[in-house]
C-alpha cells in the first residue's frame, strides 16, 4: 500500500514537472508518510520528531546519504529512512544482542546493513566503523537511552561523522527519570534529574561553553576530548538533541579582539571542576579521555599549526 502510494505520488510529480529540470525522484514523502505502515514511534504516532527533523534533514534529502542508526528493534525506522532518503548510499543499523525479527522486514531492502553489538562497547563501535567505512552524514542514537551509553557512543562515533554532518540523540527523557528504582532496559538510572550532572542535557549544555572557547580566550578549552572542537552547534529540542559537525578548525582559532575582557583563570577553574565532576558521574569518559589524547580535530594539521 505504501509502495503504491509512493509510486502514485512520484508519477503525479513527474507529470506536474514535465518539461522542467525538477528531478521528481527527490524525496517526495514527509516523514509521517514514509513511516506509514511501520511500527516506528518517532513521528506523529509517538514522539513527533518530524517537528525538528524535516528542516534539519532537508539538505540531506538530495544527497547520497550514509546513515547510521543505533537501535534497530523491528527495523521500522530503517525502512522509513530508505523511503525518506531516496538517494541514500547506504543505511546501517546497530542492533543489540542476538538476531531479531527485523531481518525479515529488511531482507528486501537494498544497501541496508545491520551490525550486532553494544553501543557501550569500544569493540562493537570500532568494528562497526571499520567495517562500514564510517563517513556518516547522519547518526541517530535511538539505542539504550542510558546517559553514559549516549555519551560514550557520541565520543566514539562523532569522529566518523562527515564534516557538516549531523548527530542526533533521541529520547533524552531518561535523563530526567529520578524516581526511586527508575530504569530502562534493565539499567538503573543514577544521578539523573533536572540540574543533575548525570543528565545528558546538562553535559551537552556544558559543551556549548567549549564551542565558545575562542571568545573566552581559551580556544583549546575542552572537557574530555578534542572531538568536542569539531562541534559547530548544538540544538536542544523536545526529547532530543541535534549536534552539528563543523567543517574545519579555522574559526575556532581566529584571534578574538576582546580577549582581554575574559579572566582565563575563571575559565580554567570551571573546566577543572566540570571534568572532576563528570569523571565521577561518567567513569567511561576517563577511557575516552585517555584513548583520545592524541586526537586531531578534522584529521588535519590546522589544529597543530594554531596550537
Amino acid at each position: 500500500m505504501v509502495h503504491q502510494r509512493v509510486m502514485q505520488r512520484r508519477a503525479a510529480l513527474q507529470q506536474r514537472n514535465k518539461g522542467t529540470n525538477v528531478d521528481a525522484g527527490n524525496s517526495i514523502l514527509t516523514l509521517d508518510e514514509a513511516a506509514s505502515g511501520t511500527a516506528t514511534d518517532k513521528f506523529s504516532a509517538g514522539h513527533f520528531y518530524q517537528r525538528f527533523y524535516e528542516s534539519a534533514f532537508a539538505l540531506l534529502r538530495k544527497q547520497p546519504v550514509r546513515l547510521l542508526e543505533i537501535g534497530v528493534r523491528d527495523g521500522s525506522s530503517l525502512k522509513v529512512w530508505t523511503r525518506y532518503f531516496l538517494r541514500y548510499e547506504h543505511i546501517y543499523g546497530l542492533a543489540y544482542g542476538a538476531s531479531e525479527n527485523y531481518e525479515g522486514h529488511l531482507s528486501t531492502l537494498e544497501r541496508v546493513t545491520v551490525f550486532y553489538g553494544d553501543q557501550s562497547s569500544s569493540e562493537s563501535l570500532d568494528n562497526l566503523v571499520n567495517k562500514s567505512g564510517g563517513s556518516f552524514d547522519l547518526v541517530i542514537d535511538d539505542g539504550s537511552h542510558v546517559p553514559w551509553h549516549i555519551l560514550f557512543s557520541f565520543y566514539k562515533l562523532f569522529p566518523a561523522v562527515k564534516p557538516g554532518g549531523l548527530y542526533v540523540v533521541e529520547d533524552t527523557e531518561t535523563s530526567y527519570w529520578n524516581a526511586p528504582g527508575a530504569s530502562i532496559y534493565g539499567y538503573f538510572l543514577n544521578n539523573t534529574g533536572t540540574g543533575i550532572s548525570g543528565n545528558v542535557l546538562e553535559f551537552f549544555g556544558d559543551l556549548t561553553h567549549v564551542i565558545n572557547g575562542r571568545i573566552q580566550n581559551s580556544p583549546h578549552l575542552m572537557l574530555f576530548s578534542r572531538v568536542e572542537h569539531e562541534i559547530s552547534s548544538i540544538e536542544f529540542a523536545d526529547n532530543c538533541i541535534l549536534i552539528r559537525k563543523g567543517f574545519n578548525s579555522f574559526h575556532r582559532h581566529r584571534p578574538y579582539s576582546l580577549a582581554h575582557m575574559v579572566d582565563v583563570q575563571v575559565v580554567e577553574q570551571w573546566q577543572a571542576e566540570k571534568v572532576a565532576k563528570y569523571r565521577t558521574v561518567f567513569p567511561a569518559l576517563v577511557d575516552i579521555e585517555q584513548s583520545h589524547r592524541n586526537y586531531i580535530p578534522f584529521g588535519g594539521d590546522e589544529y597543530n599549526q594554531n596550537k
